[in-house]
């Protein structure tokens, strides 16, 4: 073979050690690409058949327009699911943000457990791994698991304990990411980067404004008041008949020993009221938590809702006694807080997780468009 001719080599001929040094830089790139994308050795088929279909959406779709298409498709979806399965309650603007919130927090999650296994996100696996997500909120089976080993242990759970499955989950991801970057050098990628920090910062997020409005400010609306509640029962006769028609109370007014039915029906009001039943003049109030149905309360993964909660305040002056009930303050406060809460979680989903992974998709095209060689 005549290696220095002017005659163009024939590939199948050049001997391994005579590969130029553009060929081996085309061979080693070629290979590390797959090396930082290996695939799915537990989802062989599935993972195949994704890759194609992103290929052709990638081919089609620019990827500026990726994540706008994909977030309209993803909010038409949790709209249908939460008109599709309403669980009793009104839909309502609030309600929907409510489950959009949900859905995407799931989202994220599985996001981050497709994170271990690839460095970088499509749009085919963005949408495998949103229905995943989807359908796994619907079954709630994270819960379910949680409340089986529960049982199996001998462990009893309670209403309490009805979002220990997910919120167990959450937490192993974002903390066995965090464990990768710290111990596994090469484990960072944009998108890695990306909803492990989403990860960590919604979830901090979400715990501290639930405690700002869920907890602290409608724990003061409800206090306030009930302070107003036990003024407005220990009034005057003339004013108390008048704020009970006016405002939409129960009110019980009654002299001598003799409970009315109605108010014991209250789970803390026999015992409250015996408590002051020694007082020449007494006012108290307090929130009460009432149970539910047989129906509701065979499911544990069931919390106390705000139409179970009434404020209740109770006076007694010598043997003229007075109990008044509210049960629409708790709603409406609950209303109040949730304006807050889901404004600014909603705000937080629109430009941390859709908007920075747009991010990520516009670094995965510029890291794909650069010459060979160029991504070291």
């Amino acid at each position: 073979m005549r290696i220095c001719s002017g005659e163009p080599l024939q590939k199948s001929e050049t001997p391994f050690w005579l590969v130029t040094s553009k060929e081996l830089n085309n061979i080693v790139t070629t290979y590390s690409t797959a090396i930082q994308n290996p695939p799915m050795k537990s989802l062989p088929g599935t993972a195949s058949f994704l890759t194609r279909g992103a290929g052709v959406l990638e081919s089609r779709i620019p990827w500026q327009l990726q994540i706008p298409l994909f977030l309209l498709v993803y909010l038409v979806v949790c709209m249908t699911l939460t008109f599709a399965t309403p669980d009793g309650e009104v839909i309502t603007f609030l309600k929907v943000l409510e489950d959009l919130g949900v859905y995407v927090l799931f989202l994220s999650l599985w996001t981050g457990v497709y994170a271990h296994f690839r460095r970088e996100m499509t749009l085919g696996w963005l949408l495998a791994i949103a229905a995943f997500s989807l359908f796994q909120e619907e079954v709630n089976f994270l819960n379910l698991g949680y409340q089986a080993i529960c049982w199996m242990v001998g462990h009893v759970p309670t209403g309490e304990e009805r979002q220990r499955g997910d919120v167990y989950t959450l937490a192993l991801v974002f903390t066995s990411l965090i464990g990768r970057f710290i111990v596994q050098r090469g484990f960072r990628s944009f998108m890695r980067i990306h909803i492990t920090f989403f990860l960590v910062a919604y979830t901090t997020f979400l715990c501290c404004i639930h405690y700002l409005f869920a907890y602290y400010i409608q724990g003061e609306l409800l206090t306030e008041r009930m302070r107003y509640q036990e003024e407005m029962t220990a009034t005057y006769p003339g004013r108390f008949k008048y704020e009970c028609e006016r405002l939409p109370i129960k009110c019980f007014e009654w002299v001598g020993n003799e409970i009315p039915a109605e108010v014991l029906a209250a789970p803390s009001a026999q015992g409250i009221l015996e408590s002051i039943e020694n007082s020449k003049m007494s006012v108290t109030g307090w929130l009460e938590v009432f149970p539910v149905s047989d129906v509701e309360s065979d499911t544990v993964l069931r919390g106390v809702s705000a139409s179970q909660k009434v404020i209740i305040t109770a006076y007694k002056n010598e043997t003229l006694h007075r109990v008044v009930f509210d049960g629409k303050y708790p709603t409406q406060s609950l209303k109040v807080a949730k304006v807050g809460l889901l404004s600014f979680s909603t705000t937080f989903i629109a430009v941390w997780f859709f908007g920075g992974m747009y991010l990520v998709f516009m670094h995965q095209a510029r890291k794909k468009s650069k010459p060979n060689g160029a991504n070291k």
